[in-house]
């Protein structure tokens, strides 16, 4: 039924989105095995990502899809909203950068509750002088619930320069409505032979 709805709606702007599609279109996602898991992923670039305070000019590598503080404050956060499923389970926060700074940046998977206030939050860093590289947050486990949550994708470079750039990050998480109908996931110990 929700493949249905997905070529409908490809074939008709005003149909609308099926179920965890956001309704400007799906996010940037695919599916890959972390920790023996099959888990979807939303992408989003680091050029994608604003600073919070006007205190700071930057520049985009390049290609465009990487970042860097040219001048001003390089502790101030930059920040970008995270558009997940409602009830899909967050597992991890992957950054992706450059850095030759033999400093390091720090960024968060931050939940905040419906008047700003911060409730929890997951980091990852980028580790000094590695060039170009990935790193993980501790896993995350927290399921979307946006009647009670604000989500958002925070980045503190902490370096002047093209020395430390962002170039990505990769939230890996279940996605509910793909089981919508009951089937197993990952436990085939529960299926049966027998037809109803």
């Amino acid at each position: 039924m929700l493949l249905l709805a997905a070529v409908a709606a490809a074939g008709d702007s005003s149909a609308p989105a099926p179920l965890g599609v956001p309704p400007n279109g799906p996010p940037e996602t695919d599916v890959e095995s972390v920790d023996g898991a099959s888990l979807i992923s939303l992408r989003v670039a680091g050029s994608a990502l604003t600073p919070r305070e006007d205190d700071v000019s930057y520049s985009v590598s390049g290609t465009g899809g990487c970042t860097y503080v040219t001048a001003g404050d390089a502790f101030t956060v930059w920040n970008h909203k995270v558009t997940l499923p409602q009830g899909a389970t967050v597992d991890t926060l992957r950054m992706y950068y450059y850095n030759t700074s033999g400093s390091s940046s720090t960024a968060w998977f931050t939940v905040y509750d419906l008047y700003g206030g911060l409730v929890d939050e997951w980091s990852v860093s980028a580790d000094s002088s590695t060039g170009n590289s990935y790193n993980d947050s501790a896993q995350i486990n927290h399921v979307i619930d946006y009647d009670v949550y604000s989500y958002l994708l925070n980045w503190r470079p902490t370096v002047t320069g093209s020395t430390m750039q962002l170039c990505g990050f990769r939230i890996f998480y279940s996605d509910p409505t793909i089981f919508r109908d009951g089937f197993e996931w990952a436990d085939t110990g529960a299926w049966s032979a027998t037809q109803p």
